[in-house]
């Protein structure tokens, strides 16, 4: 009997969902990467600061930190110490990923397909690609970043100067920089 060979590498798309234009980030990750390593690569991929829980969902299934779980409260989350190349069979499959269930910042994660090697540090997730800068973390989810966004663009705002210090005066949601953002991961993996 001839056992199945394990890619080394998987590549997965990470959407931030209900905003648009989308922000998103391509990641590869070892495929032997487990969900919580995956969580840890998003935060540092998406500028966020691992400062919420946080869960997957996966057909049917959530998987979550330890300290997260509540047997007061529904169905008890399973271990995110399960590893990708465990969860995803083919390209196309996929999975739920929220973070700050206040702002509940919800990300659709897409299996793309098992890749070749990084010519990067193979050890580490990479991102590989992506689009525009993610909304700053406490913002008030979607309606807080789209308003947040509305009151940078008028100067006229009582609240413009407050916020531009708050989010930082060189805040661009269309800024994205890969070099950025690989150096976040270096230092989230480090």
């Amino acid at each position: 009997m001839s056992k199945r060979a394990v890619p080394k590498f998987i590549q997965l798309k990470v959407e931030l969902r209900q905003i648009e234009p989308l922000v998103w980030r391509r990641l590869v990750l070892p495929s032997r990467s487990s969900l919580s390593v995956l969580h840890r690569a998003i935060q540092a991929a998406m500028g966020w600061t691992e400062s919420h829980l946080h869960q997957f969902d996966f057909r049917g299934l959530s998987y979550g930190p330890e300290y997260a779980r509540d047997p007061d409260f529904g169905e008890p989350l399973l271990s995110q110490e399960k590893q990708l190349r465990t969860l995803f069979d083919r390209p196309g499959e996929w999975l739920r990923y929220e973070y700050d269930f206040g702002d509940s910042w919800v990300h659709l994660i897409d299996f793309e397909h098992w890749a070749p090697p990084p010519k990067d540090d193979s050890r580490l997730p990479l991102c590989v690609d992506g689009a525009r800068c993610c909304p700053p973390e406490d913002c008030g989810g979607v309606h807080g970043y789209e308003r947040l966004l509305s009151i940078l663009a008028d100067p006229e705002d009582e609240e413009h100067e407050a916020m531009h210090e708050w989010v930082g005066k060189d805040f661009d949601p269309e800024r994205f920089s890969l070099t950025e953002t690989n150096a976040r991961i270096r230092n989230w993996f480090s």
